[in-house]
């Protein structure tokens, strides 16, 4: 394992001292003073548990294990340097206007934050975001009008790329003077004759729980609202109730909603990243799927 310690100014400092020989003429090529480079240089080598130098007198000489680190150093720095270069020709090509599909349940929770890191990474680069159901998002894909979509995997369509991020499944949530409130689990059958607000019919996620309904040959009262904000947020004032995959509502303790799991099997939920099969994708498009990915591999690890 790498020592903490060791920081890149000190592979810089060794470098230079190992090019020179000399650490007074190292240290003024460096614009610091001599006993701060010495002092850095022993740093390094306590960290390291070697000798890298032979001090002969004002002049200094690599032993044979500061030969080895210095191929070693020189490598680092050398990937550094092409790393940043890399990045720094990515944030000039990324320009142009990027017009992204997003289901509603994603667009409150999600893509504020991703926004923020697009603009913040791509300052030249302009986005505009389409709320739509997933089907109108692949219509989008197929006419040119969106650029790449984030929602519910269909993976119905053959023109359609689906690129899973996640695995998700339904969750019951209810205000706390719910009836099922105390509920540590509920089977789907609990739900008869209880209010439901939900998505309306024309949203694939609705027609999945249309299924899990009539499998359970359960039929709740049903209030339709466009809207996965609002949902969540009436269901506290209606006294009802409503079907959410977890990762809409993570992380959102200001709701004041408690989460049921549903007993026995229920269907899962494929979400991730929609694209055009065979379609260019553009270097800004590109970047904003990094983002959304970076997103998702980090609530994985949770």
């Amino acid at each position: 394992m790498i020592d903490p310690s060791i920081e890149l100014r000190h592979l810089r400092y060794f470098l230079e001292a190992a090019d020179t020989q000399n650490v007074s003429r190292a240290a003024e090529r460096l614009g610091v003073s001599q006993p701060s480079i010495s002092q850095q240089i022993k740093d390094l080598e306590r960290a390291l548990g070697v000798q890298l130098f032979h001090r002969l007198g004002k002049r200094i000489r690599l032993t044979p294990a500061g030969e080895d680190f210095r191929v070693h150093a020189q490598l680092v720095l050398r990937k550094l340097e092409h790393s940043v270069e890399s990045l720094s020709q990515l944030e000039q090509q990324v320009r142009g206007h990027l017009h992204v599909g997003v289901v509603p349940a994603f667009n409150v929770p999600l893509m504020p934050t991703f926004l923020g890191t697009f603009h913040a990474r791509y300052p030249r680069a302009g986005i505009t975001v389409h709320e739509l159901p997933v089907s109108e998002i692949e219509t989008g894909l197929e006419s040119g009008k969106i650029d790449v979509g984030l929602g519910l995997l269909l993976h119905t369509a053959s023109t359609i790329e689906y690129e899973t991020l996640s695995v998700d499944r339904f969750a019951l949530l209810v205000p706390p003077h719910h009836a099922l409130a105390s509920q540590k689990t509920v089977k789907v059958a609990d739900l008869e004759g209880h209010l439901l607000v939900l998505l309306p019919e024309r949203y694939p996620m609705r027609r999945v729980q249309n299924e899990m309904f009539e499998h359970a040959r359960v039929r709740p009262r049903i209030a339709e609202v466009d809207s996965s904000e609002v949902i969540l947020r009436a269901i506290t004032t209606m006294g009802a109730a409503t079907l959410m995959p977890h990762m809409i509502f993570r992380d959102r303790p200001e709701l004041g909603l408690r989460a049921i799991e549903f007993e026995g099997r229920i269907p899962s939920l494929d979400f991730g990243l929609v694209w055009l099969v065979g379609a260019d994708k553009s270097s800004i498009a590109r970047a904003f799927a990094d983002i959304v990915r970076e997103r998702f591999v980090v609530s994985g690890k949770r």
